[in-house]
């Protein structure tokens, strides 16, 4: 498994998410970081309409990924979303990778 459920994450496994699961493994793969570690799915305080509590949005990390890895993996995400047309936003975060399904 290229990922981890951090303890207490509620991580449904909706479409969505499904999908974002895939375009992260992907993109960290490419990016040539190791296995990442879902830190929020729909538990957790979120902004007001937050695509959490939809099961659409995810927050990972590696405790060992660098800020400039955390952009490598970004632009690998921005890659595959622009090339499959996909409905992805990444929201700028220095410590983990935020992703949301917008389809």
């Amino acid at each position: 498994m290229p990922y981890r459920v951090k303890r207490g994450v509620v991580l449904v496994l909706s479409a969505p998410v499904d999908k974002l699961l895939g375009f992260l493994e992907d993109a960290t793969a490419r990016a040539g970081l190791p296995f990442f570690t879902v830190t929020s799915g729909v538990e957790g305080a979120h902004r007001e309409n937050s695509l959490h509590y939809e099961a659409r949005a995810l927050d990972v990390r590696n405790k060992n990924w660098k800020p400039a890895q955390i952009q490598i993996a970004y632009a690998r995400l921005a890659e595959i979303r622009d090339r499959d047309k996909q409905p992805l936003r990444f929201l700028p975060e220095t410590d983990h990778l935020h992703i949301e399904w917008r389809g």
